[in-house]
């Protein structure tokens, strides 16, 4: 699942919402929906990058990268 674009949305959602909550509790409110844009924005490209460079390893035992998760095709 984490190897799929839809585990690529919810990564960076969680993170977001780890740093807007970490923001918020330290009263810091450095971290808000503006400031969170170009840091989430690089994480996706990163995660889409590991994503693309993982394509090319073998399946073996793992089943290989399944980018359009739920669906079987890879």
């Amino acid at each position: 699942f984490l190897h799929s674009l839809a585990g690529c949305l919810l990564m960076a959602t969680l993170l977001g919402l780890f740093l807007f909550l970490f923001s918020y509790f330290r009263k810091t409110n450095t971290w808000n929906i503006h400031t969170l844009k170009l840091p989430l924005a690089g994480f996706m490209c990163g995660f889409l990058l590991h994503l693309i460079e993982d394509m090319p390893t073998p399946a073996a035992s793992w089943g290989g990268v399944n980018l359009f998760w739920p669906s079987k095709g890879y």
